[in-house]
């Protein structure tokens, strides 16, 4: 345990500081060019998990700026399980969209009746 606040300790220093803003606005980014530019919905639901990703790492540098860490911890704990649900139901959906259709391609999913 102490070898990963030791690594964390390192990480998180004001000097890396613009390096952790910067890898989570790629991240971010990275995300919504995926989602973007995906036509197929699992990389469309891959292109969300990469920028939720981004936006949790902004939030754990942000907390660590302010110093409140422990706070950021939870939150992304809370984003991290909504997440899951999140993921389980697309899954859901892309796995019954492909028995039905035979592929992943969103501009098949106009015809849908309710």
């Amino acid at each position: 345990m102490n070898e990963i606040l030791n690594f964390s300790a390192r990480f998180f220093t004001p000097d890396n500081l613009y390096l952790d803003w910067f890898t989570a606005v790629l991240l971010f980014f990275i995300g919504v060019y995926c989602m973007a530019g995906a036509r197929n919905m699992l990389r469309t639901l891959l292109g969300m998990e990469i920028s939720s990703k981004g936006c949790m790492f902004a939030l754990l540098s942000a907390g660590y700026t302010i110093g409140n860490i422990d706070f950021a911890q939870a939150i992304i704990m809370i984003m991290i399980g909504i997440e899951v649900v999140i993921v389980a139901v697309g899954l859901g959906l892309i796995i019954r969209s492909y028995a039905q259709k035979g592929n992943l391609d969103v501009l098949d999913l106009k015809n849908l009746r309710g």
